[in-house]
């Protein structure tokens, strides 16, 4: 997804030494113009992968929905010499890259040393850390970075309590910001939007437009890779939330983690400040459109 919006990507990571690893490995040089260096083989180790079943559920009156996913892994951690070459990796292209993004899967390879030496590290060598927290991580490992990205139901284990109305949002994201040293907190509500504070004391709720949702699959992935992108650039927090809002939006509409480009982003930010703009197409969005309504049938 990184790379859809133009970034180049340097991927740090472990995958296993089978036929889903090399799939993996190939993808992301050949498919997506990856930087693989950083993604180790480890010989003990399966390489995640998730298997998603779908079936069109008529009763619901929708389209194509995911029925159940089966995951196969191994979230045992990594070994101490796995994870010293990866700091290594980083520690070498430094000054290759803009900014860190860290999505913590709870795979078995970031531990909470592991994340605030890294963080650490990037931090004191000027460059921004984004991350999309895991559920079953303790936010404490988090400290220092620039944001995080946690969903409704991640926030709201993360401090005890239920997220319902404005306040609650409010009170959370500062909560994160002071208590964390971050720079920024982002806390994203599904259909209500995203809510964000700063260090500054700015803080607001970005609404999303109503829309009917075909697949949520790959939404935070999405607004991960949105809001690292536009940080990566320079964009300040407000507008690098309502870039983030919009890009998810869009990534709802598609079956599976369809990446988007900047082009369809940019013509849903155009639609929300113009309405009229929704019956202007270009040819290639009309191209695409087809494409993708041809391999739903």
């Amino acid at each position: 997804m990184l790379s859809s919006l133009g970034a180049k990507v340097m991927c740090c990571g472990v995958r296993g030494d089978d036929h889903a690893g090399k799939m993996l490995h190939e993808q992301l040089m050949h498919s997506y113009n990856c930087d693989t260096e950083g993604l180790l083989v480890d010989h003990n180790r399966p390489t995640t992968l998730k298997t998603r079943y779908s079936g069109y559920v008529q009763s619901a009156g929708r389209g194509i929905q995911q029925m159940l996913r089966v995951d196969e892994e191994s979230v045992e951690p990594i070994d101490k010499n796995t994870a010293t070459d990866i700091k290594k990796q980083i520690k070498e292209t430094l000054d290759d890259f803009d900014l860190l993004l860290i999505q913590d899967m709870a795979k078995g390879l970031l531990d909470k040393s592991f994340i605030r030496e890294i963080i650490g590290l990037v931090r004191d060598n000027g460059k921004p850390v984004v991350i999309d927290p895991s559920i079953k991580q303790s936010y404490t490992a988090y400290s220092g970075a620039t944001c995080i990205l946690p969903n409704r139901m991640e926030a709201a284990g993360a401090v005890g309590k239920k997220l319902e109305n404005e306040q609650d949002y409010s009170e959370c994201a500062c909560r994160f910001v002071n208590e964390l040293k971050l720079d920024f907190a982002v806390i994203t509500l599904d259909c209500e939007g995203m809510f964000y504070a700063t260090k500054d004391g700015e803080q607001a709720r970005i609404t999303t437009a109503p829309r009917s949702v075909l697949d949520v699959t790959g939404a935070g992935d999405m607004v991960a890779s949105m809001m690292a992108t536009a940080l990566a650039n320079g964009v300040s927090v407000r507008n690098t939330v309502r870039l983030a809002n919009a890009a998810a939006g869009l990534e709802v509409l598609h079956q599976g983690a369809a990446p988007l480009s900047l082009r369809e982003i940019e013509n849903q930010l155009r639609i929300q400040a113009e309405p009229s703009q929704a019956k202007i197409k270009r040819e290639s969005d009309i191209h695409r459109a087809y494409t993708i309504e041809k391999g739903l049938k």
